[in-house]
């Protein structure tokens, strides 16, 4: 059983073991104080500036351990850099 408090700051990573960033804040249901979804903030600087914080919904997360949190892979999302390089 984990505290809610317990949840800020953990890591969280994809299926495929991509790290997206840590919890910023978790969101609770009002009538059954189940998770209804967390923040994390994106490890990468470029995606915090043009994204913000990222929003993942209940029905994303996998699992919730005790050193991480594992959600499902994102479709497409944060897979590739939102900048490619630019070469002359």
């Amino acid at each position: 059983m984990f505290q809610i408090k317990n949840l800020k700051n953990l890591p969280v990573y994809t299926e495929r073991n991509i790290y997206l960033g840590k919890v910023t804040k978790v969101k609770l249901d009002k009538f059954s104080n189940n998770i209804e979804k967390i923040f994390v903030k994106p490890s990468n600087i470029v995606e915090r500036i043009f994204r913000g914080e990222l929003e993942i919904s209940q029905n994303q997360i996998i699992s919730i351990e005790k050193d991480k949190i594992i959600v499902k892979d994102l479709k497409g999302e944060l897979k590739k850099p939102i900048f490619e390089p630019i070469y002359e």
